[in-house]
């Protein structure tokens, strides 16, 4: 499954009250797999794009301010590598 997906896509198109449980799906196939490089570039991509937007900018998908997921793509990423928050002191600020 997740050699075929197109993993930013897929998050960048899901709406809002969707996102968790597909990104759930993706992390728990991702890490099942020990398959995950694609993930974290795609939430990688999305975590930087939502902190360096206007925060009045929406997903046009969505139509919700896309800060709004990155606590969600923050947790993801400390799931699937750690030491990335762990050396991102302004990532470390959300999580907490």
């Amino acid at each position: 499954m997740c050699d075929n997906i197109l993993f930013l896509p897929v998050l960048q198109q899901t709406p809002i009250l969707k996102l968790e449980r597909t990104g759930q799906l993706l992390l728990d196939e991702g890490l099942k797999l020990h398959h995950t490089e694609k993930l974290v570039e795609a939430i990688s991509t999305l975590l930087i794009q939502d902190t360096t937007e206007s925060p009045t900018q929406t997903d046009s998908a969505t139509h919700v301010a896309r800060p709004d997921r990155t606590g969600l793509l923050t947790d993801w990423l400390a799931s699937l590598e750690p030491e990335v928050i762990g050396s991102c002191t302004s990532l470390q600020v959300i999580t907490n």
